[in-house]
């Protein structure tokens, strides 16, 4: 079976004398024959042509070996299939994606967990023990589990992440900021706002520092369940937390504000950011003019509009469109355009 191996770090690549780097079973000639075989052909670059007596055992141990050496070790892995006609079980796939992170080749150890997580191994849970099962013996690094996170959300696999942000925790270790923020984009992209907050609410207990992104993702859950008040306090949190509130952080609020017929708490936080050295841009003189127009407030969102086109900014259509669209209602278009 392929788990015949008790994996140590290979401290360097040897054809000759295994037991010198790590303590694997002993193979039999034919065995050790097979594996300094492939080696010698992988790194003289030879088309590997050893039929159907090479094992997975053969293959770990192969694997073992190349540690030093990731792109041999990745030229393997890709013809065990299309030269050696033999499918990779999920203990080879960990193997080598803990040789690519280590080796700092991100999106190649990517494309291999793309590929483990759909070899049909099962539940996600057991790539990830697996992975955790091989990390001291390959002597990885934490990203690798951050790498698996990562996939599995662009993956669409959004609870899978969730379960794997948890089992990581279990283990000691704590996924980067980054990771965690494009959990929570991903929950609130598919409105699973409940678990957002858990998740968040997870992150502060773990000690995981939040930043910029982490703050604005949070602010937007606020806005869209109409917790204007709150998310206008997170503003203030995020200051005293180290983090300076961007101009797309007071645009989601005051977007929200505008969106509620609250334009003048919008107009508040215009004022705020100016205070601030924050410069307004496009989207936020577009949510504070539409706000205007909705509360029948026309003149003043002219004013705007001159005061955003003193500034160098272009209005969109969106601005543009929501002017125009009053003064028909109205029908002062001759008067004022």
């Amino acid at each position: 079976s392929s788990n015949v191996f008790s994996l140590n770090k290979s401290k360097s690549i040897s054809t000759t004398n295994p037991k010198a780097s790590h303590n694997a079973i002993s193979f039999t000639s034919e065995g050790e024959e097979i594996v300094n075989k492939i080696i010698k052909a992988l790194a003289e670059n030879d088309v590997l042509e050893i039929g159907p007596v090479i094992r997975l055992p053969h293959v770990v141990e192969i694997l073992i070996r190349l540690q030093k050496c990731p792109k041999l070790a990745l030229k393997f892995f890709n013809c065990i299939e299309t030269q050696l006609k033999l499918k990779p079980d999920l203990q080879s796939f960990c193997i080598a994606i803990h040789i690519l992170t280590k080796a700092r080749m991100p999106s190649y150890a990517q494309e291999l967990l793309q590929q483990a997580l759909h070899a049909g191994f099962g539940p996600t849970q057991l790539i990830f023990d697996s992975l955790v099962t091989t990390y001291k013996d390959c002597n990885s690094t934490p990203f690798v589990f951050d790498l698996l996170f990562k996939t599995l959300v662009q993956s669409g696999l959004v609870g899978s992440a969730v379960e794997i942000f948890r089992s990581m925790k279990t283990i000691g270790f704590m996924p980067a900021i980054e990771t965690c923020n494009s959990l929570l984009s991903a929950l609130l992209k598919e409105n699973r706002r409940e678990t957002l907050w858990v998740i968040y609410a997870e992150m502060l207990r773990s000690n995981i520092i939040s930043n910029n992104y982490t703050f604005n993702i949070m602010i937007n859950a606020l806005c869209k369940e109409g917790k204007l008040k709150k998310a206008k306090e997170f503003l203030k949190d995020m200051e005293s937390m180290g983090c300076q509130p961007t101009v797309v952080s007071y645009n989601t609020v005051i977007h929200g504000f505008c969106k509620k017929g609250k334009v003048d708490e919008g107009l508040k936080l215009l004022s705020v950011m100016s205070g601030k050295d924050i410069c307004p841009d496009v989207f936020s003189y577009s949510s504070i003019i539409k706000g205007l127009c909705k509360d029948g407030r026309v003149q003043e969102a002219i004013g705007y509009l001159s005061e955003m086109t003193e500034k160098g900014l272009m209005p969109n259509n969106v601005i543009y469109n929501t002017l125009i669209d009053n003064y028909c209602n109205k029908g002062d278009m001759k008067k004022d355009f």
